[in-house]
């Protein structure tokens, strides 16, 4: 009760079902924040060529926009900048090519799963729920941040069903190595980019 709510679990094989299914979630989305990535260097690579970008005019703009960007520190992040530029173009193009829309209500309930998420997985009160909800749909960058999640979440999925995926059973260990992987991969690009913002 404590952990999933009073009255949600009854016996104990309903609380090993049930921590058995948020494991297989657990790893179904790592495995398809993989997918998704492989799906984004695939797209983004064969683009590239298409996607040429006035680099001279975004390194001016970037410097003009912010006066704490350096021209040193602009061209250290350019090619992230870049690549930011180029897969929001890219999704976007796709998005409206696959009509994916997103409503209110998807909204509503992005911001609700936020909340769970944060709140580790339950949250009591559906009034204030609503009106947490009713609150963060008020800010802007928070709507913006939740609709490019959900865009993204459909895309993946239209991608999912236009292209070929034959699943390749891996062991535990192996998963995690090639998680592991992929995390120094983008920890190693963080702390490059901090480093950069230091000097």
């Amino acid at each position: 009760d404590k952990h999933y709510g009073e009255g949600e679990i009854t016996s104990e094989q309903e609380a090993r079902d049930r921590i058995r299914d948020e494991i297989r979630q657990f790893y179904l989305r790592q495995s398809e924040g993989l997918l998704f990535r492989d799906f984004q260097e695939f797209l983004m690579e064969k683009n590239r060529p298409q996607l040429e970008l006035p680099d001279a005019f975004m390194k001016r703009w970037l410097q003009w926009s912010d006066e704490q960007n350096t021209a040193e520190l602009i061209d250290k992040d350019y090619e992230n900048f870049a690549d930011s530029l180029r897969w929001s173009l890219i999704r976007g193009k796709l998005a409206r090519q696959f009509e994916i829309k997103v409503t209110t209500d998807e909204i509503r309930a992005g911001f609700a799963e936020r909340i769970k998420t944060y709140m580790g997985g339950a949250f009591g009160d559906p009034m204030l729920l609503e009106r947490t909800i009713d609150r963060l749909i008020q800010d802007e960058k928070q709507v913006e941040s939740v609709v490019e999640d959900l865009t993204s979440d459909k895309l993946f999925e239209r991608i999912k069903e236009e292209v070929s995926v034959t699943p390749k059973p891996i062991g535990n260990e192996e998963f995690q190595e090639v998680v592991r992987k992929v995390r120094e991969e983008q920890a190693a690009k963080q702390q490059a980019h901090e480093h950069d913002h230091e000097h």
